[in-house]
């Protein structure tokens, strides 16, 4: 998860590769607490609503430079991290 969210931060990875990769990797987990999970989909819905109304609307795709695509990616880096520390 760790590595979609940096590369698309860095412009290396596309945001409908990554959305769907965080999706598999979300599904994947085995031990993960609901809440955690919960809010890991919440931000990747905040991903995934901008990126879906704008292929509906003939709109350019967003990227990280944009201001909702960039906080939920914050959060979820932030999501991430946590949870490795815990995991320790």
């Amino acid at each position: 998860m760790l590595d979609r969210l940096r590369r698309f931060e860095a412009g290396s990875l596309f945001i409908a590769k990554m959305i769907s990769d965080l999706e598999g990797l979300l599904e994947a987990l085995e031990i993960t607490p609901d809440p955690w999970r919960d809010e890991f989909r919440e931000q990747w819905g905040e991903l995934e609503i901008p990126y879906a109304v704008s292929l509906d609307r003939l709109e350019p795709i967003p990227d990280a430079t944009d201001p909702q695509i960039r906080t939920a990616v914050e959060r979820m880096l932030d999501l991430v991290q946590g949870r490795l520390l815990e995991l320790g």
